[in-house]
């Protein structure tokens, strides 16, 4: 009795050992091998750099369009007995730009966008005279902006 026991035993596992083997053979089988992994390519610094200049002549450039006062849309003020027209705008040959590395991951650079606003003045008797009167340049102001590098673009 003891022996058709442990023969009953020993057919279930192998039975059962078969079935484990059949399965790991078909798991094995349906699983797909992954493409390798592309390497990220990392832009040398003057790429960045170079991106970072279009960044800024652009952002400059959206700027002047959207300043206001500009030179289309001239404020004209009272101050006592004058009149004052004055307007802002800025300078695109004036743009610095400057790049620093971060020890970040995500951030890996971060630039400087430095430009010059101009402030145009006009002194008139009459509003009149102050929109056709001669504009000279009245104050500047150095601005400077900070940008980051994130995913391949310059972003605020």
């Amino acid at each position: 009795m003891l022996k058709k026991f442990v023969l009953l035993l020993l057919t279930i596992c192998l039975a059962a050992s078969c079935g484990f083997a059949a399965d790991q053979q078909k798991a094995k089988k349906t699983v797909k091998k992954q493409p390798p992994r592309q390497e990220r390519r990392v832009e040398t610094r003057d790429a960045v750099y170079r991106k970072l200049e279009g960044f800024a002549a652009s952002h400059v450039q959206k700027l002047n369009r959207n300043l206001r006062p500009n030179s289309t849309h001239i404020t004209v003020t009272q101050e006592k007995d004058r009149f004052c027209a004055w307007y802002l705008q800025i300078d695109p040959a004036t743009i610095k730009v400057e790049l620093s590395d971060t020890s970040s991951v995500a951030c890996r650079y971060v630039g400087h966008i430095i430009y010059h606003e101009h402030r145009f003045v006009s002194y008139g008797k009459t509003r009149k005279e102050a929109l056709a009167g001669r504009f000279k340049e009245a104050k500047t102001w150095r601005k400077r902006e900070i940008a980051r590098y994130e995913k391949r673009g310059w972003c605020f």
